[in-house]
């Protein structure tokens, strides 16, 4: 019997999306801006927009689809994000694996959990994470969205924007359903993802809820054996990443951005990414951490009677033992905390203080 690789993307919208086409959804969204370039070329409104003379006295500006900033985010930043979404939730069964592979987990009771009581536990993670809470949250509210959408695009035929962009539907009405099926589309893959996404996150704080995280100091991997719980907050972190990437690059192509949009954008991400790295993991730190204390504790316990022996007589062997235990010592000494390595933690300072940079080229500039 195998470990149970759990199926994240299992109910009927990400299962077919994110399931069925994985890596390839990126490849096949770029046919709406495919779509949005032919529309456009068939208008003619590529890289100039000839607006009648009556908006144009009205100081109406015109947007092409070329210097549109929006659909740059649609061609680059969206892909990404469905690269890095699928990089995340096959990550998942791979660090159960990992977790019955390093021997962390066990009952609360503190015995080891069979295989087969380990399957059963994932089989009750699965039916969580795929609940049908996430699909009739869109059965509820798509029918809105469409609402508002259509009511929206209805109250723009009366009334004039200051802009008129390359798939403004009043004038280029096969550009502007194009737009309209992205928007639809975007809200039908959103929903279930953050549904899926919060509850995956938190994963590490529900297992220390329901069973008993050991940690195995002499693990290989310098984290206790926990790494893999680290690299799910690493990789959640990621995604938060290319999104503040996009914004930034939309706010430094904008024009009279304030310095106060700049800083609160920045604050407002450093919170998230910061507060969906460690929130997580805390209970784990607060294990590992109780962890090594005691295992300090107890060789601290049987070094101080080899160190009598030494005061009173020297004994080769017992200053044999007294060099096996500190080397014990030293390596229990310098075992992390917090389940990631030097590594992990320069990823995600990375995926902090790149945006940042970002930013303070806006404010300089």
């Amino acid at each position: 019997m195998d470990v149970l690789k759990i199926r994240v993307c299992k109910d009927p919208v990400t299962n077919l999306l994110l399931g069925r086409f994985n890596y390839n959804l990126a490849l096949i969204w770029f046919i709406f801006p495919i779509l949005l370039v032919l529309t456009s070329f068939y208008y003619k409104t590529l890289t100039t927009i000839e607006l009648p003379p009556e908006l144009s006295a009205e100081g109406v500006k015109a947007l092409p689809l070329f210097k549109d900033r929006t659909f740059y985010s649609l061609l680059i930043v969206v892909p990404l994000v469905l690269v890095l979404l699928n990089y995340f939730f096959r990550f998942i069964p791979e660090m159960f694996v990992n977790l019955w592979e390093n021997k962390v987990i066990q009952n609360k009771t503190g015995s080891e959990l069979s295989l087969e009581q380990y399957n059963t536990y994932l089989k009750e993670i699965e039916e969580r994470i795929n609940s049908r809470k996430a699909f009739t949250l869109i059965l509820v509210f798509m029918p809105v969205i469409i609402f508002l959408s259509l009511y929206s695009f209805y109250k723009s035929l009366s009334i004039q924007s200051p802009v008129v962009t390359a798939y403004d539907i009043r004038y280029f009405p096969l550009s502007g359903i194009v737009f309209f099926a992205i928007s639809i589309f975007m809200v039908f893959l959103v929903i279930p993802v953050l549904y899926k996404g919060f509850l995956l996150i938190l994963l590490p704080r529900k297992l220390h809820k329901e069973v008993t995280i050991t940690v195995r100091p002499l693990h290989p991997d310098n984290c206790g054996g926990l790494k893999p719980l680290g690299d799910l907050c690493i990789r959640f972190d990621y995604i938060f990443f290319v999104g503040a990437v996009g914004a930034v690059l939309y706010l430094l192509f904008s024009e009279g951005i304030e310095f106060k949009l700049y800083l609160f954008i920045f604050l407002l991400y450093g919170f998230f990414v910061t507060f969906f790295f460690y929130y997580p993991l805390w209970p784990v730190h607060k294990t590992m951490k109780a962890h090594k204390y005691d295992l300090l504790y107890v060789l601290n316990e049987k070094l101080d009677p080899v160190y009598r022996e030494i005061t009173t007589s020297i004994n080769v062997e017992a200053l044999e033992k007294i060099e096996r235990i500190e080397r014990i010592y030293d390596r229990l000494s310098n075992m992390p905390v917090w389940p990631f390595d030097t590594g992990g933690l320069i990823r995600f300072l990375t995926a902090v203080f790149m945006p940042l940079l970002g930013i303070l080229a806006g404010v300089f500039s």
